[in-house]
């Protein structure tokens, strides 16, 4: 956990800092209070304010990292501005499968202008370390693109059923 908070923590630092503005997200269903269990089904409900590149990373509860989204350089279109899209779809088998560790699980999500540097090293990320080499290049890369991202974080709880 404490892995967990200080990596959070530190890219949560750096997006507030180089952002343009809030990122308006939530994840569906809402109706859970971001209480989930695992084999729930979600997707984040995003509504960028202009035409944007998605990323979405998830920081479990043990501290590892995966990128929920783009995994597969599709994905990486840009979607339109100021119109709800569900990540990674609304259908039953596009959403992401809740599963364990059980606990709290931080998820940040980015509206890029433009799709950022190296992003296609980062499709199927799953279950790193947050000193991972791709993971460091992402943090450099919002530094570098200041003024260029929205950003908003959430978070959901993985229950014992």
């Amino acid at each position: 956990q404490v892995r967990q908070l200080a990596w959070a923590n530190k890219l949560r630092g750096l997006a507030e800092k180089h952002r343009r503005g809030a990122l308006e997200v939530e994840i569906d269903p809402a109706v859970k209070g971001g209480n989930f269990v695992p084999g729930d089904l979600i997707s984040f409900a995003i509504r960028p304010d202009q035409q944007a590149t998605i990323v979405v990373l998830n920081v479990n509860s043990l501290g590892k990292v995966g990128v929920l989204y783009p995994s597969q350089a599709f994905e990486a279109a840009p979607i339109s501005a100021r119109q709800v899209r569900h990540i990674p779809g609304k259908e039953k088998n596009q959403r992401v499968i809740v599963q364990e560790p059980f606990g709290m699980d931080m998820q940040f999500v980015f509206a890029f202008d433009e799709p950022p540097a190296g992003l296609s090293k980062m499709y199927r990320l799953d279950d790193v370390n947050p000193d991972d080499p791709r993971l460091l290049a992402f943090e450099r890369t919002l530094s570098s693109m200041a003024g260029k991202f929205t950003f908003a974080s959430t978070s959901l709880r993985t229950l014992k059923p």
